[in-house]
C-alpha cells in the first residue's frame, strides 16, 4: 500500500521535474525573441530572467508560475496556473481542462486553441514575422499594396486589350457606330448613361418581382433572366468604354483615317491612356495623399468614360443605328449633273458659237 502511494505521489511531482529539465533557448536566440516581442506594438514584455524553454512545454495540473511561460519551436500546454502571458514562438498556445493564463496567449506562427481552459487576458495569433516595428510594417505593407494594385491595372489593361480585339474583329461596325454617337453628342451621351446606371437596379427589381408574379414559367426563367440581364448590362459597358478608347486613342493619335489594323492600335492607345492613370497611382500607393489622390482621378476619369460610352451605346442602340446626317438640299443644278460630262458646277463651261442666220432665204 505504501508502495503505491509513493507511485502515485511520483506521478504527480514527475511532470514538474520534467519540466524543470526542459532544455533552454541559447542566450543569444533567447535576447532575440525578447527583442522581437519588444518591438512588436502589442507583444508581450519579458524580463531578463523569463527562461524561454525549446521544443513542447506543458504547464502539468497543479503547476503555478508566477511569471510568464514561454517556449520556442514547440507547443505550450497549460493545465496548471500560468500568472502572466503564454507565449509559443512557432508552435500553440493549448490551454486545457483547468489551465489558467492570467495574462495574454499569444501564439507566433501558430495559434491559440481553448480546450476548456481560461485565458483572462486577450487571445492573440501573429502570422509572419515577429517583432515588426512599425515603421518596417507599414513599408512593407505599402509595398504589397504597391504590387497588388499594379498587377490589378494590368490585369485590366490584358483583359480589356483582349476583350477589344475580338470586338474589333467582330463588331466593328457596333463600336465605330458607338464612336460615332459620342463624337456626335458627348453631353447627351453622359446624361443617358447617368440616367441608365440609376435605372439598373430598379429595372432588374422589376425583371425579379413579374418573372416571380408569373408561377411555374417565371420561377424557372428567373435565374436565366437575371445572368442575361446582368451580362447585357456589363456587355454595354465594356462596349461603351472600348468606344470611348478609341475616341480618346484617335484624339491622341491624330488620325482621321484608319488603315486595315489601324483600329486596334487606336483603341488599345485608348485603353492605355486610361489605365495608365491606375498604374501611376498604384506606383504611388506608398507616398500616401498623393497616391490617394491619383485613384480619385483615376475613377473619375474612368467613371466618366464608361458612363459616356453606356450612354452613347444606349442612343445608338448597339451600334447599329443609322449616324444622323445633315440633309443637303437638291436643286436643279444637281439634278442636271449626271446627264452632261461637262461638270455644271464649278468652273463655268466655254459658250459654243452660234453661226448667224443666213441673208436672202425667204422666210
Amino acid at each position: 500500500m505504501k508502495a503505491l502511494f509513493l507511485a502515485a505521489a511520483w506521478l504527480v511531482i514527475a511532470p514538474g521535474r520534467l519540466l524543470a529539465q526542459v532544455p533552454e533557448l541559447a542566450p543569444d536566440s533567447a535576447r532575440g525573441v525578447r527583442e522581437a516581442l519588444a518591438r512588436d506594438p502589442f507583444g508581450a514584455r519579458l524580463d531578463e530572467n523569463t527562461p524561454i524553454s525549446v521544443g513542447d512545454r506543458v504547464v502539468a495540473p497543479g503547476e503555478v508560475i508566477s511569471g510568464a511561460a514561454v517556449t520556442a519551436r514547440g507547443d505550450l500546454i497549460v493545465s496548471g496556473s500560468v500568472g502572466r502571458d503564454a507565449i509559443a514562438v512557432g508552435g500553440d498556445v493549448i490551454v486545457r481542462q483547468g489551465g489558467v493564463i492570467g495574462g495574454d496567449a499569444v501564439a507566433v506562427d501558430g495559434r491559440v486553441r481553448l480546450e476548456g481552459g481560461t485565458v483572462r487576458g486577450e487571445t492573440r495569433t501573429i502570422g509572419g514575422p515577429l517583432g515588426l516595428t512599425p515603421a518596417t510594417a507599414t513599408q512593407r505593407s505599402a509595398l504589397s499594396a504597391m504590387w497588388h494594385q499594379l498587377l490589378l491595372a494590368l490585369g485590366w489593361l490584358a483583359i480589356l486589350a483582349a476583350i477589344g480585339v475580338v470586338v474589333v474583329l467582330f463588331a466593328r461596325t457596333n463600336l465605330e457606330g458607338v464612336a460615332d454617337a459620342i463624337e456626335r453628342n458627348f453631353g447627351r451621351a453622359f446624361v443617358v448613361g447617368v440616367g441608365a446606371e440609376l435605372a439598373v437596379l430598379p429595372a432588374l427589381l422589376m425583371l425579379i418581382v413579374v418573372l416571380l408574379l408569373i408561377p411555374i414559367v417565371g420561377w424557372a426563367l428567373l435565374p436565366f433572366a437575371v445572368i442575361g440581364f446582368l451580362v447585357a448590362i456589363a456587355g454595354a459597358l465594356a462596349l461603351g468604354f472600348l468606344a470611348m478608347a478609341q475616341v480618346t486613342g484617335e484624339a491622341l493619335m491624330r488620325r482621321a483615317q484608319r488603315g486595315v489594323g489601324g483600329l486596334e492600335r487606336v483603341v488599345f492607345v485608348g485603353l492605355v491612356a486610361y489605365m495608365s492613370l491606375w498604374i501611376v497611382a498604384a506606383l504611388l500607393a506608398w507616398s500616401g495623399p498623393a497616391g490617394g489622390v491619383m485613384r480619385i482621378i483615376a475613377l473619375l476619369l474612368t467613371w466618366v468614360a464608361a458612363t459616356v460610352g453606356f450612354g452613347a451605346t444606349l442612343v445608338s442602340r448597339g451600334g447599329a443605328g443609322e449616324p444622323t446626317r445633315t440633309s443637303i438640299p437638291l436643286t436643279r443644278t444637281a439634278e442636271l449633273e449626271w446627264q452632261t460630262p461637262t461638270p455644271v458646277v464649278g468652273v463655268a463651261a466655254a459658250r459654243r458659237p452660234t453661226p448667224a442666220p443666213r441673208s436672202g432665204i425667204d422666210s
